[in-house]
C-alpha cells in the first residue's frame, strides 16, 4: 500500500492498494475527472502474412505505403536444395533488377571462423549470405524508406541449421537508386522455397 499526501496534510489524501486502485480521503472530489493516457504511437503493425509451398519465388505488392516509413520482415522457410535467399524491390508489379544492389555480410558456421563477403554490383539483395536447405532458416530484415524516393537500405539477421551445423549471418544492404517501391520479391538462388513471410510496419512517432 502506498500513501500519498501533501507535506502539510495531517493524514494521507490518496491511498493506492496493491492492485493499483486509489482511494481519496480528502475534501476534494475528483470522481468526475477524466484522465487521458498517452497514446501509444510506436511499435509494429502487422501488414501481411503470406504462406507458400514449393514455389520458385514470392512477390508481395502494395505492402510499402505512405503509412509507414520503415518495415520489418520475418521469414521462416526451407529450400529444396542448398540455396541463398534473395530479395528484389519492386514497383507497379515489376521487379527492379538493375545492378545497384550492394551488400556486405558476416557469416559463420559451427566450427568455422566468421568470414566477410561483399558485392557492390548485384541485381538483388542477399538476405542470407550462406547456403541453407531442408533444415531451414529464420530471418529478420529491417527495411528503411522503401516507399520514399531515396536510397533504400536494409539489415538482415539469419539463424539456421545446415548440414549438421548451426549457422548465422548478418548483412547490411543498400539499393543505390532514389526510387519509390511498393513491393518486393523473395526467392531462393536455386530450387524451390517453402515457408511464411510476415510484413510489419514500424509506427511513426507522434
Amino acid at each position: 500500500t502506498t500513501n500519498l499526501q501533501h507535506a502539510s496534510a495531517g493524514s494521507p489524501a490518496i491511498v493506492l492498494d496493491a492492485a493499483g486502485d486509489a482511494t481519496y480521503a480528502g475534501t476534494h472530489d475528483f470522481s468526475a475527472a477524466t484522465v487521458t493516457g498517452i497514446p501509444v504511437t510506436e511499435g509494429l503493425t502487422h501488414i501481411n502474412t503470406t504462406t507458400f509451398s514449393a514455389v520458385s519465388s514470392v512477390s508481395l505488392d502494395d505492402v510499402f505505403t505512405g503509412t509507414y516509413e520503415n518495415y520489418k520482415l520475418v521469414i521462416d522457410g526451407t529450400t529444396s536444395v542448398s540455396a541463398n535467399f534473395y530479395f528484389r524491390l519492386r514497383v507497379g508489379g515489376t521487379d527492379n533488377s538493375a545492378s545497384v544492389y550492394s551488400y556486405i555480410a558476416l557469416r559463420s558456421f559451427t566450427g568455422s571462423a566468421a568470414n566477410q563477403v561483399l558485392d557492390n554490383t548485384r541485381t538483388e539483395y542477399i538476405l542470407s549470405a550462406g547456403s541453407f536447405g531442408a533444415d531451414g532458416a529464420s530471418m529478420m530484415c529491417d527495411i528503411f524508406s522503401p516507399q520514399l524516393a531515396v536510397n533504400t537500405r536494409a539489415n538482415s539477421l539469419v539463424s539456421a541449421y545446415y548440414s549438421s551445423n548451426a549457422a548465422t549471418g548478418l548483412t547490411a544492404l543498400t539499393h543505390r537508386s532514389a526510387t519509390s517501391f511498393d513491393g518486393m520479391t523473395i526467392y531462393p538462388s536455386a530450387g524451390t522455397f517453402t515457408g511464411t513471410i510476415r510484413v510489419y510496419g514500424y509506427k511513426n512517432g507522434a
